[in-house]
């Protein structure tokens, strides 16, 4: 793994996303280099307008900043495009990540919204409640803490469990707030940061941690991300036991496949490959499984990727769709 900054798997996987016109029928990239970035008048047209190809749209919104005046200007785009992605549940929690991402504190009306809209699915309104605790907005405490108390949802329970834990702690602790971005080689801005300098020989410790189902969530999520800055194939081995054993959290397990499509090991694609396989998993899960074996990118990951294209839950099918456009 380098030890250069490295942009997070997103950012990665969409800079590497081909054209339609360059994709083969099954919607892997026909060309070993990636296209032109999308002007930003081409990224307008493409969120604010509904339908299209999804890999073009999932293009566009991960290259809204690269090419926006500005990121207030992304951002206003972005908060812009929600009705006009109804048909793709991938799509619009992928515009609630990037708002988070962008750290533009504009969204955070928007993402209020989207977290407490009922009739929104519960994997766009996780992501809304994901990027309110990347902006730092505690303002959306309260929020947070009715949506805690009375959604049926498990994962969206999870989810407004881990934002409320990294609100406060940002409020109790000094020098806790404005530390969105982990002192490694990740710069996505993280549910929780790793234990600071940690080394391999945390590994055991951070892994205890992570399968500890007594742990607050919070807590193992401190030894997930431990896990991902130490790296290496031990690390990796413990994160993938944990994505094939754990029962306790589907959040959990799909923030388990970001990491591992993060960290680009290879030794992971198995038990990423059974994620995706699964139709007992949840949604999210699948997801994030797919766009993980997108960017690790081996023979059996492409494989894994092509025979889920026609998935009867449209985010794995879509996800399936634009992991193969990135796959390597």
């Amino acid at each position: 793994r380098s030890s250069a900054v490295a942009p997070s798997r997103r950012a990665l996987a969409a800079m590497a996303l081909a054209d339609p016109e360059l994709s083969g029928a099954d919607g892997a990239q026909a060309s070993d280099c990636p296209p032109p970035a999308p002007t930003w008048e081409e990224v307008q047209e493409a969120l604010l307008s509904s339908g299209g190809p999804v890999v073009a749209r999932y293009r566009a919104l991960f290259h809204a900043r690269s090419v926006a005046p500005s990121a207030a200007a992304a951002a206003e785009i972005l908060i812009r495009a929600f009705p006009h992605q109804s048909d793709s549940v991938l799509l619009r929690h992928e515009l609630a990540y990037v708002l988070g991402q962008l750290g533009a504190p504009c969204a955070a009306v928007r993402l209020r919204e989207v977290a407490g809209d009922e009739s929104e699915d519960d994997i766009v309104r996780h992501e809304a409640v994901e990027a309110l605790a990347a902006l730092e907005e505690v303002n959306a405490i309260a929020l947070l803490e009715s949506l805690k108390a009375q959604t049926s949802s498990e994962p969206l329970r999870h989810t407004c469990e881990l934002a409320l834990a990294g609100l406060r702690r940002k409020l109790s602790e000094p020098g806790a707030a404005g530390a969105k971005v982990c002192l490694c080689q990740y710069t996505s801005r993280d549910p929780a940061e790793g234990w600071s300098s940690a080394t391999q020989e945390d590994v055991g410790r951070a892994a205890a941690r992570l399968s500890d189902v007594s742990e607050p969530l919070f807590a193992r999520y401190q030894g997930l991300f431990t896990l991902r800055n130490v790296g290496g194939s031990a690390a990796a081995e413990a994160l993938a036991e944990v994505l094939r054993g754990d029962r306790s959290s589907a959040v959990l397990r799909h923030e388990v496949a970001f990491v591992l499509g993060q960290m680009e090991e290879e030794s992971a694609a198995q038990a990423l490959c059974c994620s995706l396989a699964c139709r007992d998993e949840h949604a999210m899960v699948r997801h994030e499984a797919a766009i993980a074996l997108g960017t690790i990118g081996t023979p059996v990951a492409e494989d894994a990727l092509r025979a889920h294209l026609g998935d009867a839950d449209a985010l794995v099918s879509q996800s399936c769709e634009v992991a193969l456009a990135t796959a390597a």
